[in-house]
């Protein structure tokens, strides 16, 4: 082995390879291009889900990866049950004070 040169030992000489590092970065926005098209599609099939059975169900809950989706109609189903309810006791009670209620005729 020979000993270097002030000029040899100033000589850079490197990239000739592909470091790990460099791997690692490729494959780290490799991997987030991924997750935001798998998210975007996510959003896509819940918010497609949701419009069809929004009307049909009173609970729904979607849930793929990241994404989840939940609703419940519950409180305004309860609250128009309720509300029915009353309508039929009112019309209920209107019904019978309609019915005519025959005189009494007394004799002395």
């Amino acid at each position: 082995m020979r000993e270097l040169t002030e000029a040899e030992k100033h000589e850079i000489i490197g990239g000739a390879g592909v470091t790990g590092a460099l791997f690692t970065g490729i494959s780290s926005i490799i991997k987030g291009i991924g997750s935001f098209i798998s998210d975007l599609v996510n959003t896509g099939v819940t918010a497609g889900l949701a419009y069809k059975f929004a009307d049909k169900a009173n609970e729904f809950e979607y849930k793929n990866g990241s994404s989840s989706f939940k609703f419940s109609n519950k409180a305004s189903v309860t609250a128009q049950n309720e509300l029915d309810k009353k309508v039929a006791d009112a019309k209920a009670k209107a019904q019978q004070a309609a019915l005519p209620v025959a005189p009494t005729v007394s004799f002395y």
